[in-house]
């Protein structure tokens, strides 16, 4: 983006060089005591930066559970030193079998003034260990003066109201200090985007950035991020605007980069921009009045899958069909493979000996059973009624499986009817659905995922990455299947990739049939390899 002119001049003034960390250390008989701070404090703060390491080894002698240390932080004064920071603490159990303490703390805080505008700083230790007893000295290091300059405020001063504004040019305002309001001003001449870091040791104390225009309104709130605030804004119409920093603690002062970039951006008010969403669909935005554009609406004319995509499913009896998804988003079927010779449970029926007739049943994988015994005209007498199961016989009775009755109707038996088969297992109804003697936690489908071969009854019972095999696209897997179809990446869990009822998909591995659920066995699906398939 191209970056724009501004046509700003940098009032130029004193400016402090940013402030760098500065450190000393002192050793004495395994303690050493190291300090750490700032070469320039703001006179006035109240928490300009400290910081102190402690360690204490067992070099000289050992030390003990309750062994006590001293820490302090003093300003050197000609006549009279200031006590700046104290800590006292024990040596803890865990640090005296360690044989090592090793502590940073935080001695943040005032510094004060010094009649020679610096502050000549020291930290140093004492500790007092048991083994030393009451007639040696102990550990007493003690660190060279470190010197802090004392500042009061930048060459921006003055600079407290938003009337007095210095204007900011782009690029870096370095060297700043924050010690109460500082106004910047920011002006260009088209519509533009914004961004200003405000860069600052915010562990020394957070400030706050805030974009307004000329009416005193707020643009734009600073985001508090590691090291910096940052105002991201626009586009914003051409004009004038002012920016004030200030510490978020009105006593807890700080020194700042501020860094300002202004990109060209806007848009032709009412002008309509289109963008590409989801599956094949579009979403519009328009332009404001104010250069801006609004926000994206939602997606439009979306197809029900993404191009290049492939699944496989169920097609005519028991076939199989892989469905490819075309660059219009829509699915574009493929050839039905793999047809059985009939449609599951169509009954044929053949004349024997004499005027009776014999049946055969096409069974759920799509493959006619063998004919039954001739029946004489008439097998059953009209109305009359019979007990009938079409699930596994071993589910019968178990569960909430219950047997129907079928009604004689023109000398043939009906379906049955008021049967309850077994179906997947609902985990929280105290309710056996699937008939496998199992209830809902003691059911292995209950687990806290489902795994390939758990029944179901749609995709939603599966979990993610596996959908639901069965009935009307799949009537091999009565009571459904739960699978991933794709073999083509690794199966999940123990699951094998085999071939079963013409589709080629994921299955439960299994050695024998009791690794299976009710209504389903041990078959061979691949060389050397067996999966639990439907009966």
């Amino acid at each position: 983006p191209r970056l724009l002119a501004l046509a700003l001049v940098f009032a130029a003034g004193a400016a402090h060089a940013v402030p760098r960390e500065i450190e000393a250390s002192d050793e004495d008989r395994g303690a050493t005591v190291t300090l750490t701070l700032l070469d320039k404090a703001i006179i006035g703060d109240s928490r300009s930066f400290c910081r102190v390491r402690f360690v204490l080894v067992n070099e000289h002698r050992d030390m003990t559970e309750g062994d006590t240390v001293e820490l302090e932080v003093t300003e050197d004064d000609f006549v009279g030193n200031d006590n700046l920071w104290q800590m006292n603490f024990s040596v803890t159990a865990a640090e005296a079998a360690a044989g090592r303490v090793d502590r940073t703390f935080d001695c943040s805080g005032p510094f004060g003034e010094d009649v020679n505008a610096a502050l000549d700083i020291f930290a140093r230790a004492n500790v007092d260990r048991d083994t030393c007893g009451f007639t040696c000295n102990d550990a007493d290091p003690s660190t060279a003066n470190l010197s802090v300059e004392s500042v009061e405020d930048d060459g921006d001063e003055e600079d407290d109201a938003s009337g007095a504004a210095k204007q900011l040019p782009l690029g870096r305002a370095a060297d700043r200090i924050a010690r109460d309001q500082d106004w910047k001003s920011i002006s260009f001449l088209d519509p533009s985007n914004v961004r200003l870091e405000l860069l600052h040791r915010t562990a020394a104390g957070r400030l706050d950035l805030t974009l307004y225009d000329v009416d005193g309104d707020v643009v734009a709130q600073g985001d508090a991020q590691p090291g910096a605030t940052v105002v991201q804004a626009g586009p914003l119409p051409a004009g004038e605007y002012r920016a004030r920093v200030q510490p978020r603690d009105g006593a807890d002062f700080n020194f700042y980069d501020l860094e300002l970039r202004v990109e060209a951006g806007g848009c032709a008010p009412g002008a309509i921009e289109q963008q590409a969403c989801g599956n094949c669909g579009m979403r519009s935005r328009t332009c404001q009045p104010d250069a801006r554009w609004g926000d994206f609406g939602a997606c439009e004319g979306e197809g029900p899958c993404a191009p290049g995509a492939v699944r496989g499913g169920g097609c005519g009896n028991c076939g199989t069909q892989m469905q490819t998804c075309d660059a219009m988003c829509q699915w574009s079927d493929g050839e039905c493979r793999n047809e059985g010779e009939c449609a599951p449970d169509a009954v044929d029926a053949e004349a024997c000996e004499g005027d009776g007739t014999r049946r055969r049943t096409c069974d759920d994988q799509c493959a006619w059973g063998p004919f039954g015994a001739c029946e004489a005209a008439g097998e059953c007498t009209e109305g009359e009624q019979q007990d009938c199961y079409d699930g596994p016989d071993e589910t019968n009775g178990v569960g909430a499986c219950r047997r129907g009755t079928q009604t004689c109707a023109g000398g043939q038996w009906g379906a049955c009817e008021g049967q309850t088969l077994p179906a997947a297992e609902v985990c929280d109804d105290q309710i056996d659905n699937d008939c496998d003697g199992a209830t809902d936690d003691d059911d292995p489908a209950c687990g806290a995922e489902a795994a390939v071969g758990d029944a179901c009854s749609g995709d939603a019972d599966c979990g993610e990455g596996l959908t639901c095999l069965g009935p009307p696209d799949q009537p091999p897997f009565r009571g459904g299947y739960c699978t991933q179809p794709d073999c083509d990446v690794a199966c999940p869990g123990d699951a094998i990739c085999g071939t079963a009822f013409g589709l080629r998909t994921c299955l439960r591995a299994c050695d024998a049939d009791a690794d299976c659920r009710p209504g389903q066995v041990c078959a061979d699906v691949e060389a050397n390899a067996t999966a639990c398939l439907p009966r």
